[in-house]
């Protein structure tokens, strides 16, 4: 480079040209970056013969293909060989960064791309974290929607050594080696950048494509040896990172970046991606700038789509924000600077980007299982993971985030099905759109939906294949802590679905569990990491040990001696384990100065070996000795949810004499201070410090707990208070008192759980008599009221019911003999009685999922087994195993009837279907009434099965050709119309099921396919238009808008429909035919879910024509739902218009729940 070139700018624009027309039209900046000893007038240029094209500039190239962008080279001195600048790589990044900032000071707003060439993507990453560290230039970072990068080393290159020798060589002719000393293969520094370079990059989201060359380049002919010096200069392995886009260019290191034309294969690849850049560069921007919140809440959703309102609050079994929450007060708040660097790893890359793996061996990258032992610090990395990712998806359109924390403790955290609740729970909230796969198998099924794990797996696929709502990521801390069938099914799940080539890329999963040997045989092929493998994370366990010594040290005065030692020793026995460090600090809190390191060195190594210390310490302190001890800690162990300490003070009858709640509570914090450790005490909930805690409670050389026997325990204390409060309190039960509110719910779960080591007292005989008992019917009404289940009739329940119901295995075995042991025989209640809703027993059982005591029911005549046929298959979740259970009774029979078999083909897939009909086919017939209900709730597959296996009994008759029309999918109806569709044609009715349908796929297929046989009535559009989708109105008014009109009646029932979007497609489509009536506006008054929204877009319209009736005044005020927003509105936008009449003051003091609120608007 000779001193001209050096006076030039450093950035030289090469499209557009001035007189291609003014730059301020451009979109988008790209910032080209050469590659070392390379020239910015030739690094770019093709060169043969006397052609030469410059991709970067000439017409033909890129600016054909991004016409609205501003490309511009930098130019920096890159020379190594000879007259070379005495500069390295941080300081040509530092200068780039100081070139763009000053050079787009005009259009700093425009989005940027930068394009790097072999050592000029090392400039850009130096560039990048030089503008992270320095605040001034952090806003550039917003801005960039791209980076390619063309065979880049990364990690170096094995040709280092020759650059040394070469560089050595040419010394006099001024070669200086600073550019490129940091380019040795895996150097340390190099692979630092690396970390931090694409930690970088996935806060941000930036775009990011690596090319690399397939050739090998001959440098020999530079220093005439010909081919002597032959290689491949940049690796893949270097120029990509694992999980960025990845492409491979059919040329060497030197062609890279230099195109013969516009044909050129390398050319089309990598034009055709900096095009895709700039098509979404706008978009990357904006959301930077204004990003949006993850959503926690049902609000947002609700306002979108408020007829779901009934099926999230089904759908709902915890919050997973708040479980997170919880979670981190009890752990503390993190080691300041821990946790963050993994975001730089090359897994959490891979994982958060194209699903290829970190490794050498390839492996499944699109879940992630990121395992270690107790303590080390896995749901603190989930919690920071989820909190990080919550935030940079927020400035993204195209990625969600679901996570869900798995808690053993909890019932509502540790089953499969909570798991994907908690998951779709999430997804939807952030989404409404992906209501669409929910809704209409909520509609169909009802709350049962959300018992099915199998069901509820298939809407999870569907919504994480939906393509539209981007891609979804999935973490679910401590898998270990669901039950052992859980964490089979879950498991078995990902493997089918995440192990396969064909998986969808939408999905990414990470995982964090202790590593077991059943979760290792399904995870073990997909990639994972010990945690404590990480170096960063060892070096977090340092970083927490200084902070928390140096906490202690401030408190208690340590002089730096013992400071100095303190850290050695806890360093030095720490065995990178958290847990261990928080409770060695906590033993040192009251410990002096004097005495700290030699408690600290008494503190045994190892978490099972340090407490059990603090277990030998709690008996010896304990008035009640080892049983004492055993008894509160198994009962925190076992609890179905934390337990407060004065529900524990109850449970285990500690200072039961103290009549102030206040002295209770605080005889009980004391109670668990002497503890020492081992629980904690959060808010004023009691907790076992971590679930290792749990493992050596149950451990034979630890606590020596059983924990059934805990749970037996339990239950007997459990109803002990049950029966002494109903007696206390004259049969009627405080349930707001300590614990007696817990023994209500729970008892059951405990009994259940403690198998053959629950038995009836003697004393507890009256709880369990089967005579009619209060003292059981009491516990039953009130059961009832605090889960809200009033459609169960747990009041109806016979102790038959009870133990199977709630599958006490136990009371199973225990009712039978129990006739003539305490009440007469002719007073009892037969085991076959039916509850509120007409089911025994066994059908209660089977219903609750309880199959395991239905053989000892039967084998002891609790009923017969004729008609439970019809309660298997109806039972959705366990019907297929209830079924098996009955047919497989040898010597009894149970009756296949229609109803059994159209509540089959309803509930189930063919699986069921075939096990009735191959077993006892001679008594099953497949009638009309069968194959409508296959028709109407099947897939295809289903159909086409039932016709290949029993064709020879079923016909298409036109009810079945409706059910076809109301079934949410197409395929149905498209398999009849392909292989019967001669038998058949398409009447009105079955185009009014087609247009009552919330999907639109049947009414399309049959404009497609049979348009020609049928006519849009005045019903079907009336129809359509009380669809809550507008979907199907709006393919109505597409293919035969001119064979009907909007009349007042079709308007006044899109007014009434539980959505509003039917009715903003009819005012934006046919807004002259709309005519707003008193009707319509006293429907939409009335209409309870969109009123409001409806009455919005009324006023919007044609508010000047509106009549604000007092008919319609008085519907809105006696609107119990959304009647108090609509009158607001009117209100506010009529106000000057309207009257409030006595009607309307009556309408609304009648509202029992906005009455006072209208009243106190319309009167103010």
């Amino acid at each position: 480079m000779n001193y001209d070139n050096r006076s030039r700018s450093p950035l030289e624009i090469l499209y557009p040209l001035p007189t291609d027309g003014a730059n301020d039209e451009s979109e988008v900046d790209i910032v080209a970056v050469h590659g070392l000893g390379s020239n910015v007038d030739w690094s770019w240029v093709w060169k043969e013969g006397g052609n030469r094209v410059n991709w970067l500039q000439d017409s033909n190239m890129l600016p054909e293909k991004v016409p609205m962008s501003r490309i511009i080279a930098y130019n920096y001195d890159s020379r190594w060989h000879n007259d070379a600048s005495k500069t390295r790589l941080e300081l040509c990044g530092e200068e780039l960064i100081h070139s763009v900032s000053s050079f787009r000071s005009g259009a700093s707003h425009r989005p940027v791309i930068f394009v790097g060439h072999s050592l000029g993507g090392n400039v850009i990453v130096d560039a990048l974290l030089y503008a992270d560290r320095e605040a001034e230039h952090r806003p550039l970072l917003d801005h960039i929607v791209g980076l390619v990068f063309l065979g880049t080393p990364f990690r170096g290159t094995e040709w280092k050594a020759l650059l040394n020798t070469l560089a050595l060589l040419m010394r006099p002719f001024g070669s200086h080696e600073g550019i490129a000393r940091e380019l040795s293969y895996d150097e340390p520094r190099l692979l630092d950048k690396l970390h931090y370079f694409c930690r970088l990059c996935n806060k941000l989201s930036i775009p990011v494509s690596c090319f690399h060359e397939l050739y090998e380049t001959g440098y020999g002919k530079w220093f005439n040896l010909g081919g002597a010096i032959k290689g491949m200069v940049v690796k893949e392995a270097s120029a990509c990172i694992p999980g960025f886009d990845r492409h491979a260019l059919q040329t060497d290191h030197l062609k890279i970046n230099k195109y013969r034309g516009p044909g050129d294969r390398s050319f089309l690849i990598v034009s055709d991606v900096i095009s895709k850049m700039c098509s979404g560069a706008k978009d990357i921007v904006r959301r930077r700038q204004s990003p949006n919140p993850t959503i926690t809440d049902h609000r947002y959703v609700l306002r979108k789509r408020p007829e779901a309102e009934n099926c999230l609050r089904h759908l709902f079994v915890t919050d997973p924000s708040e479980d997170r929450n919880a979670l981190k007060r009890r752990k503390g708040n993190r080691a300041s600077g821990t946790c963050e660097w993994i975001l730089g790893t090359k897994e959490l890359t891979a994982w958060l980007h194209s699903g290829r793996s970190a490794g050498e061996t390839p492996q499944v990258s699109n879940l992630f299982w990121l395992y270690g032992n107790p303590g080390t610090g896995k749901s603190t990395m989930a919690i920071f993971i989820t909190e990080e990712l919550s935030k940079y998806f927020a400035a993204t359109d195209s990625k969600t985030l679901a996570y869900f924390f798995c808690d053993s403790g909890s019932t509502k955290q540790n089953s499969a099905t909570a798991v994907i609740r908690g998951l779709l729970l999430q997804l939807v909230q952030q989404k409404p759109q992906l209501l669409d796969y929910l809704l209409p198998r909520y509609q169909e099924r009802g709350e049962k939906l959300f018992q099915s794990f199998d069901a509820l797996w298939d809407i999870f696929m569907a919504i994480v294949g939906d393509e539209a709502s981007g891609q979804k990521y999935v973490v679910i801390d401590a898998l270990d802590e669901c039950d052992r069938e859980s964490q089979e099914m879950l498991m078995s799940q990902f493997e089918e679905i995440l192990g396969s080539e064909s998986v969808s890329s939408n999905l990414r999963i990470l995982i964090t569990s202790r590593p077991y040997e059943e979760i290792r045989a399904y995870l073990d092929s997909f990639m994972n990491k010990n945690l404590a493998s990480f170096a960063e994370g060892r070096r977090d366990v340092h970083r927490c040990i200084e902070e928390r010594v140096d906490n202690l040290a401030k408190k208690r005065k340590y002089p730096d001696t013992v400071k100095r030692q303190v850290l050695e020793v806890m360093a030095a026995k720490a065995e990178g384990t958290f847990l261990w460090v928080s409770l060695a600090c906590e033993e040192l809190k009251s410990v002096p100065s004097k005495d700290a390191v030699r408690t600290l060195q008494s503190i045994p190594q190892g978490l099972h070996a340090l407490y059990k210390g603090l277990f030998d310490k709690a008996i010896s302190r304990g008035d009640d000795g080892a049983n004492g001890v055993r008894r509160l800690l198994s009962f925190v162990a076992v609890s179905m949810k934390p337990l407060t300490l004065l529900e524990l003070s109850e449970a285990c009858q500690l200072h039961q004499g103290e009549d102030i709640e206040d002295a209770r509570t605080r005889f009980m914090e004391e109670e668990v201070a002497s503890w020492r450790l081992m629980i904690v005490i959060q808010g004023k909930y009691v907790y076992l410090l971590h679930k290792s805690v749990r493992d050596f409670l149950v451990e034979p050389s630890g606590g020596s707990v059983d924990i059934r026997e805990a749970h037996a325990n339990l239950a007997y204390r459990s109803i002990d208070v049950l029966i002494e409060h109903f007696h206390k309190n004259a049969g009627k039960w405080d349930l707001y008192t300590d614990f007696s509110r817990y023994a209500c719910r729970h008892w059951p779960n405990h009994a259940r759980l403690a198998d053959c080591k629950f038995n009836v007292k003697d004393s507890q005989a009256e709880f369990f008599t089967t005579t009619s008992s209060p003292c059981r019917n009491s516990w039953l009404e009130n059961y009832q009221s605090l889960y809200h289940k009033w459609d169960r009739h747990y009041s109806l329940w016979s102790i038959w019911h009870v133990a199977a119901g709630m599958g006490i295995p136990a009371l199973v075995n225990y009712l039978p003999g129990l006739d003539t042991q305490f009440q007469e025989p002719d007073n009892r209640i037969r085991s076959n009685s039916t509850d509120g809703h007409g089911r025994t027993p066994i059908v209660l059982a089977a219903l609750e999922g309880h199959l395991n005591l239905i053989p000892k029911m039967l084998d002891a005549n609790w009923e017969d087994i004729t008609p439970l046929g019809l309660a298997a298959a109806e039972n959705y979740e366990h019907g297929k195993e209830f079924l098996t259970l009955l047919l497989n009774r040898p010597g009894q029979q149970i009756a296949i009837t229609e109803h059994v078999l159209r509540a089959a083909a309803f509930y189930h897939d063919t699986e069921v279907m075939a096990l009735l009909l191959n077993r006892r086919g001679d008594q099953g017939t497949i009638t009309e009434k069968v194959v409508e209900v296959v028709a109407k709730n099947s897939r295809s597959r289903v159909m086409a099965w039932l016709f290949n296996r029993w064709g020879d009994q079923v016909t298409i008759t036109e009810r079945v050709v409706e059910a076809a029309a109301g079934n949410v999918s197409s395929e149905v109806m498209a398999l009849l119309l392909d292989r019967w569709g001669d038998q058949f044609t398409i009447t009105e009715k079955v185009v009014e099921a087609a247009a009552r349908n919330i999907s639109s796929e049947v009414i399309r297929l049959l404009f497609d396919r049979r348009g020609d046989q049928f006519t849009i009535t005045e019903r079907v559009v009336e129809i359509a238009a009380r669809n809550m989708s507008s979907e199907v109105m709006a393919l109505l008014l597409d293919r035969r808008g001119d064979q009907f009109t909007i009349t007042e009646r079709v308007v006044e029932i899109a007014a009434w429909n539980t959505g509003s979007d039917v009715m903003a497609l009819l005012l934006n489509r046919r807004g002259n035919q709309v005519t707003i009536t008193e009707k319509v506006l006293e429907a939409a008054a009335k209409n309870p879910l969109s009123g409001t929204n409806i009455m919005a877009l009324l006023l919007n319209q044609c508010q000047e024509q509106m009549p604000i009736t007092a008919k319609v005044l008085e519907a809105a005020a006696g609107n119990n739902i959304s009647g108090k927003k609509t009158m607001a509105l009117l209100l506010d936008r009529q106000g000057n218009q309207i009257t409030i009449t006595e009607n309307v003051l009556e309408a609304a003091a009648g509202n029992v729940c906005a009455g006072e609120e209208i009243m106190y608007g319309v009167t103010s």
